[in-house]
């Protein structure tokens, strides 16, 4: 089942051929020198910009780190349509902007279903080396030397602190050398 987004994704891309029909000059021609805003639906272009402008903000306040980067595009996009000789132009370039987040939300969605239908690693029977090397990461090696490290240097301070207040003495070598 699609998510809303999704569904108003595809909706806004399909609108965008009936808003700007000029846009399939651009398959015919591969240039957007032949773009015009003649047959140009304005009243139903500036509904349709909204939508797209709300669509991006959505992508990115509710998915920042994936979305980031499109939403960019999108600004840019938005600054260079500044320049361009017809709307039809930036019509056609959101589009496929669009068509990069229905991509993006697709495979985002098939990437959760495989790690929701992934079966949890089985722990072994017998903890061994072998099964620890072959099975934790190089990250989580490094985590738990630190995590040692860290334990052992605050049991060090800890140490000498009481040494240097004088909680606790350090006995000497000449007692425990001295003759029975």
């Amino acid at each position: 089942m699609k998510k809303n987004l999704e569904v108003g994704i595809e909706s806004l891309i399909n609108q965008a051929d009936s808003i700007a029909p000029s846009i399939s000059l651009y398959e015919s021609t591969g240039s957007y020198g032949s773009f015009n805003d003649q047959d140009l639906d304005v009243s139903r272009f500036t509904t349709w910009n909204l939508q797209v402008k709300s669509i991006f903000e959505d992508l990115k306040e509710k998915y920042p780190k994936s979305y980031r980067f499109l939403y960019e595009d999108f600004i840019q996009l938005q600054e260079e349509s500044k320049q361009f000789h017809s709307k039809s132009i930036y019509v056609s370039k959101a589009k496929i902007l669009l068509s990069s987040a229905i991509e993006l939300l697709e495979n985002a969605s098939k990437e959760k279903q495989t790690i929701l239908s992934s079966k949890p690693s089985e722990a072994p029977e017998k903890l061994t080396l072998k099964w620890l090397f072959q099975h934790v990461t190089v990250k989580q090696w490094i985590g738990c030397f630190s995590i040692l490290v860290s334990v052992f240097l605050a049991g060090y301070s800890v140490a000498i602190y009481l040494v240097e207040k004088g909680i606790i003495e350090i006995p000497s070598k000449e007692k425990h050398n001295k003759p029975l």
